[in-house]
């Protein structure tokens, strides 16, 4: 489940966001433009940020019918595109944005520079099209916070009640619309700033969530795999330098490919090797995948791409195999090891690698929603994929236990200081500098972050830890993405206006 940037949206400026027929500064822009070229891209960004900023499905929608390229459309269904396009509404907590300026225009990428009115933050939207007279979108627009400008922070100094306060609008347009479901949890120095349970657990039971329901983590479980690998080497019981020949058994890669991988590779998606979600995975019972060794045969043959270290390249197999090293190394079974080496110190009393065919106390059912004629239905993810988490992902774990890990952590009760630090720094040359042993590292206004998300079916979720600042963000959701993701992006704008305090 790979992490990525790509919100799905597009946007557009000026005068129809304010509902109003006064002259504004996006038209007064206008003409300050030369050539039909950049008028025609100021109208179509124009239109989109009408339709963006009008909260309303069917005006979105319509829209993208007639300004997105057919084989985007081919791609990803108009109901699917609408709603990661709504994500960016959601964002703003129903308040919309303000347009500053076009930053640029061309054949292929429109850029447009906006303040999301809930968080104050400066935004800038990019939107790939195609095109010259009349733009066509064919692809994924990115958003980003412009950290290189002050983004007013001496003027919009926010308190964590601030931040709560604000949170909590946002919540509760996403709840009026069934666009998230689950747990939000922000803490400083392991203290909840916010705990906000949404949603239901279980549609057909009417179960609400609790603070300490269980979701699915999706890819979340690979910092567990990570820390467990680096646990190991602490004690010398392998070095993360060695190839994985030495530890794997056999049935699980030819030698003359693991004699060439080592267990850092696997660590920072650097090894080259595919995926195990591939055809033959899909055409598989999920009865079938229920411990590490039913996986051999989806990996046996799995070839590297390019030579280990040369580049990143996202990996469940390298965590599946993560999985099995660990199993190798401290002859215990994966899951019983996380057990007794991390969730137990940590404290960790309802996190674990539940079967969906299991029963389990308050753990939350996953949803995607159905569109259909501006309406939708739900569909459950009970017998779908995963049926039971792995090395890679899956496990079930609650907000409050992920924050004792995050506590456990940062006070040294899983590693010593010198290895806990191993486990924030990156392998620049691995060319995975922004990659650690588990988590993705990336350093901004708030300082240095140390992260995962994860997504799915009937999942999506963010955790992160901000090293410097003490601040810690859990983002659970039995919704499919982009729930939890709107949260967390609303979160990063929010914590930019922390910076000095």
């Amino acid at each position: 489940m790979k992490p990525t940037k790509t919100f799905y949206i597009i946007l557009s400026l000026i005068f129809c966001m304010f509902n109003t027929n006064k002259p504004t500064s996006a038209q007064n822009d206008i003409t300050r433009l030369n050539g039909q070229h950049e008028i025609s891209a100021l109208n179509f960004a124009s239109n989109y940020l009408s339709a963006l900023n009008s909260g309303r499905r069917k005006i979105m929608k319509d829209f993208l019918n007639k300004n997105a390229d057919k084989n985007l459309l081919e791609k990803i269904p108009p109901e699917t595109l609408t709603t990661f396009n709504l994500a960016h509404y959601y964002e703003t907590g129903g308040l919309g944005y303000d347009f500053l300026e076009t930053d640029s225009a061309d054949n292929n990428l429109i850029k447009i520079k906006l303040v999301n009115r809930l968080t104050l933050a400066k935004l800038i939207l990019e939107i790939p099209v195609t095109g010259e007279k009349e733009f066509r979108i064919n692809g994924m627009v990115s958003g980003e916070i412009q950290e290189h400008e002050n983004n007013n922070l001496h003027a919009h100094v926010l308190t964590d009640e601030d931040i709560a306060e604000k949170l909590e609008k946002c919540l509760l347009q996403l709840e009026k619309d069934n666009e998230f479901s689950g747990v939000v949890l922000l803490a400083k120095n392991g203290q909840p700033v916010i705990k906000r349970a949404v949603g239901k657990a279980s549609i057909a039971y009417e179960i609400p969530n609790l603070t300490d329901t269980k979701f699915n983590l999706a890819s979340v479980g690979k910092i567990f795999t990570g820390l467990a690998i680096t646990q190991l080497a602490e004690q010398g019981k392998l070095k993360i330098d060695d190839t994985i020949d030495k530890y794997l058994p056999s049935g699980w890669l030819p030698n003359e490919i693991s004699g060439k991988i080592h267990i850092k590779h696997l660590l920072t998606h650097t090894s080259g090797l595919s995926d195990y979600f591939a055809d033959i995975y899909k055409q598989c019972e999920i009865q079938v995948f229920r411990e590490l060794n039913d996986y051999k045969p989806l990996v046996y043959k799995s070839q590297p791409a390019f030579e280990p270290g040369k580049r990143f390249s996202y990996s469940n197999t390298g965590y599946l195999l993560l999985g099995v090293v660990i199993e190798s190394v401290s002859g215990e079974e994966y899951f019983q090891y996380l057990t007794n080496h991390i969730f137990i110190p940590a404290g960790m009393k309802n996190t674990g690698g539940f079967a969906k065919d299991q029963p389990v106390k308050n753990r939350a059912t996953g949803y995607t929603k159905i569109w259909q004629d501006d309406d939708f239905t739900w569909t459950d993810h009970m017998r779908t994929r995963i049926l039971k988490g792995c090395p890679s992902g899956g496990i079930y774990s609650t907000a409050e236990d992920l924050l004792q890990f995050d506590i456990a952590l940062r006070n040294h009760k899983l590693l010593s200081p010198e290895y806990t630090q191993l486990l924030f720094t990156g392998f620049p040359e691995l060319n995975a500098s922004f990659h650690s042993t588990g988590f993705f590292l990336s350093d901004n206004r708030s300082g240095k972050t140390a992260s995962h998300s994860g997504d799915g079916s009937g999942v999506n979720c963010q955790y992160k830890m901000c090293l410097d600042s003490g601040y810690t963000i859990i983002i659970l959701s039995n919704y499919s993405p982009p729930s939890a993701n709107i949260v967390a992006n609303v979160t990063d704008q929010l914590m930019i206006h922390k910076t000095g305090n």
